[in-house]
């Protein structure tokens, strides 16, 4: 045996056969990968954040200005609105017959006893009218006639000779002592003159206060203001209202006036001169009132405080829009107004079926995306930064497509027309018209929930994929804009006189007609601000388009 060498040793031929690898197998192979469920992890977190950029607990509000409604809108709940217009009124209404305010200050009658003992003491000393100073002949009217004064009273001479008279010795009663009583009467004949107060004509003539306003008279309070602590039944009086005749100077010494109505208790000594008094306190000009402009604000702020919004009331089944109207803006706050009690009588139960409801069909988008991605496109499930670019770009997309969908922007096509177009240049047609299907359902889902938008946004997204096979030029972007506008437009239009059934809407509704064209324009933007992007879309998204070819082959 030795000749033939060592024996070799037998291998044997038997292999052990395996099954075909099942679904559950499959699934928890995938489960057990780190880098899967990372990946996956990343997916969740998407649809997460899909559920707070929605917002998936409320209902979006469906209603935009322009939009037509075929069969009207009727309450679905009992709630009540403020009726704006009708408490603006009332309130302007209250504001303006708030009364004027005006603060008294009856210290600036004080000097005048004293300048009126004074002129009388100056006449008692003359003798005759021609001595006697210029300002005191014309504080009495002792300069010119006088014809419409009281017979007696007319000329200065008369006058004059009125006023010696009552200052003229009678018995033991000396000049000095007339004077003196006279002095008094004229202090107490200002005392209703002090209360009332007097307004001056240059505040009447600022204020244009007229006979119908309303004046609130405000006493200063002197010696508040001066630091001291008032005794006992002093201090601010109780605020008075009253009109122009009742602080009016001229109206309060008539017959119905606060002072001249009390001439009748005084002596015949001063009734004698009453004429020449109420001449004389008209020459002084007194004025204690001055308008305050602040406390005049607080009082038309406390006026348009009293009055209470006014509401309408709905019940339920009230026609809220008529048929066949096109939404405006008091439309759409009357329907904002229902919406918002709606979502306040929302219940927490309501709140979380939504978001469960709404976290299913986005799960159900991801996975439908998500076996594409898987199928045909290996490299961005299987590149955590690639998956997380096109993730964060869906949830971005999604975000501004809701806040730029309200009134007036309505720009909703900008966010979702670029994405595709982006997804078409970085990857394929295909792959980008099942992100722009995706975006226009979650879109629509999140603000009008209306068929006919997510057809008119689906048609536009898709137009906007279509020529961008290659993109040998930023022309083409472009032109994929133009076109993608020019779909909208068509698109728009037609669903309108669809719901409407009146053909006669493409000639008779503007706003319909500025809404479409409106949107035609926004498409256009997305096109020139995807050809604007294009080198930050290569680099982001590390792909070469047929333009930095023809960039890097020019020499």
């Amino acid at each position: 045996m030795f000749l033939f060498g060592q024996k070799r040793q037998r291998h044997s031929r038997t292999h052990s056969v395996r099954g075909p690898e099942s679904g559950w197998d499959w699934i928890w192979n995938r489960l057990s990968d780190r880098s899967s469920m990372g990946r996956l992890g990343l997916c969740l977190f998407a649809v997460l954040m899909m559920l707070v950029v929605i917002p998936s607990w409320w209902i979006p509000f469906p209603y935009r200005e322009g939009q037509h409604v075929s069969n009207g809108v009727a309450a679905s709940i009992d709630f009540e609105v403020v009726d704006e217009r009708q408490t603006f009124l009332l309130r302007e209404t209250a504001a303006a017959a708030a009364p004027l305010v005006l603060e008294n200050d009856p210290t600036q009658l004080d000097s005048l006893p004293g300048r009126f003992q004074s002129a009388l003491t100056r006449i008692a000393q003359t003798e005759k009218l021609v001595e006697l100073e210029d300002d005191i002949r014309k504080s009495f009217g002792l300069i010119t006639e006088i014809p419409e004064a009281k017979e007696g009273y007319r000329t200065p001479e008369e006058r004059f000779e009125a006023l010696k008279k009552s200052v003229a010795a009678e018995g033991q009663i000396t000049p000095e002592a007339r004077i003196s009583e006279l002095q008094g009467d004229l202090a107490d004949f200002l005392v209703p003159l002090r209360k009332s107060g007097i307004i001056s004509q240059r505040t009447v003539r600022e204020q244009s206060i007229d006979f119908d306003s309303e004046l609130l008279i405000l006493t200063v309070d002197r010696a508040e203001s001066e630091g001291e602590v008032p005794t006992e039944n002093e201090g601010v009086p109780l605020d008075e209202k009253t009109n122009l005749i009742g602080v009016r100077l001229p109206d309060q010494l008539g017959v119905a006036g606060v002072a001249g109505s009390t001439w009748s208790r005084y002596p015949i000594t001063f009734q004698d001169i009453r004429p020449l008094v109420e001449y004389w306190l008209l020459e002084q000009q007194p004025a204690t009132l001055r308008f305050s402009a602040e406390k005049t604000s607080e009082a038309k702020a406390a006026a348009v405080a009293a009055i209470e919004p006014q509401t309408d009331n709905y019940v339920e089944g009230d026609s809220l829009v008529p048929p066949n109207s096109i939404l405006n803006a008091d439309d759409i706050a009357l329907l904002s107004a229902e919406y918002d009690v709606r979502k306040r009588q929302a219940t927490w139960s309501d709140l979380s079926v939504r978001i469960a409801v709404v976290f299913v069909l986005l799960a159900s988008l991801a996975v439908l995306n998500g076996f594409y991605l898987y199928r045909n496109e290996p490299n961005v499930v299987k590149s955590v930064s690639r998956l997380t670019v096109y993730l964060v770009a869906i949830v971005a997309a999604v975000a501004l497509g809701r806040l730029l969908s309200f009134d007036p922007w309505r720009a909703e096509l900008i966010p979702l027309v670029a994405t595709a177009m982006v997804f078409a240049i970085a990857y394929n047609q295909v792959f980008a018209a099942l992100t722009g299907f995706t975006l226009c359902l979650v879109v629509t889902l999140a603000t009008t929930m209306q068929l006919s938008q997510f057809v008119v946004l689906m048609t536009t997204t898709a137009t906007a994929v279509l020529p961008l096979s290659r993109v040998s030029s930023r022309t083409t972007l472009i032109k994929s804009g133009f076109l993608a506008g020019l779909a909208f437009l068509l698109t728009s239009l037609g669903v309108n006189v669809l719901e409407s059934q009146d053909i006669g809407d493409l000639f008779t509704d503007s706003e319909m007609l500025k809404q479409s064209l409106k949107g035609a324009a926004w498409c256009l933007f997305a096109g020139y601000f995807v050809a604007g992007s294009l080198p930050f879309i290569e680099s982001t998204f590390g792909v070469i388009t047929d333009i930095s070819l023809l960039e890097m082959s020019d020499p």
